[in-house]
């Protein structure tokens, strides 16, 4: 190999080198303003969590395969006063919830729709049993379908 060939890979080693920490350093320098900016909003919180115990159940199907649903939900009530009627109501929520769940079919679920939806009918269920206590919100925790 002559000596002009390996100066050769030698710069370009070394612009590649450099190149690569110039873009380091500005990576990192854009990370700190990104740090110095303003956070994130995030939703306006003022209720309070209330725990609902994870449900298991199966769903109704056409074939002879057996599919099931695990669902954990948080409700968001907006008082210490609601939050303690709703833990008292909880075995009424979790009676007609799993009512709902068994009717539920596979092709309900599917995609971010079908979740959504899932959320507004539970949602508008809980509001009927706490009546005149509100759920804010309805949160899933985890969603498993097998």
């Amino acid at each position: 190999m002559h000596i002009d060939q390996m100066w050769q890979k030698i710069r370009r080693a070394s612009l590649v080198c450099v190149a690569f920490l110039v873009w380091s350093i500005s990576g990192v320098l854009h990370a700190s303003e990104a740090a110095h900016e303003a956070p994130a909003k995030t939703p306006d919180f003022t209720g309070i969590y209330v725990v609902v115990p994870d449900m298991l159940s199966n769903l109704h199907g056409d074939d002879t395969r057996n599919h099931f649903l695990k669902l954990c939900l948080t409700f968001e009530a907006e008082s210490n006063n609601d939050a303690k009627r709703m833990n008292e109501l909880m075995p009424i929520i979790i009676d007609q919830f799993i009512i709902y769940l068994r009717e539920l079919r596979m092709d309900d679920l599917k995609g971010a729709e079908g979740v959504l939806l899932l959320k507004q009918q539970l949602l508008d269920r809980a509001n009927v049993i706490f009546s005149p206590i509100k759920v804010r919100r309805v949160l899933i925790r985890q969603i498993l379908v097998q």
